[in-house]
């Protein structure tokens, strides 16, 4: 939107140009973006008997769909495998909600458990 406008007559930038002042006001629209929140998978329970679960559910959803990665190109096989892949890691392992924002700040209030407190009392004491 043109707040104002001033053409200056005798001041020449080139022979077929005038110089122009312009004051303008611009709105700016500013969206907002929905907050996606990634599914974290925790790997770290990736032992013990969760570890033949996991190996016994991937191998199960391979072996189902043995004549449709045969028949496949390259990478049609690596998506089908990706995917049965997280299908037995939430299955098996699980996963957590959140951002790495929040686990970061869930790392630092580590020294909140009562047990750790107590532990502390006993060493300052």
């Amino acid at each position: 939107m043109c707040k104002d406008c001033r053409v200056f007559p005798r001041e020449a930038c080139s022979s077929q140009h005038r110089l122009l002042a312009l004051d303008t006001m611009f709105k700016s629209v500013q969206y907002k973006r929905e907050r996606s929140v990634a599914l974290r998978i925790l790997w770290k329970n990736l032992n013990g008997d969760a570890t033949k679960a996991f190996r016994a559910r991937v191998a199960k959803g391979v072996f189902t769909q043995v004549d449709v990665l045969s028949a496949s190109a390259a990478d049609s096989v690596w998506n089908i495998l990706a995917t049965t892949i997280k299908e037995a890691v939430r299955d098996s392992l699980g996963v957590a909600i959140g951002t790495s924002k929040t686990h970061m700040a869930r790392k630092e209030s580590w020294w909140l458990c009562k047990e750790v407190q107590s532990k502390v009392t006993v060493k300052q004491a």
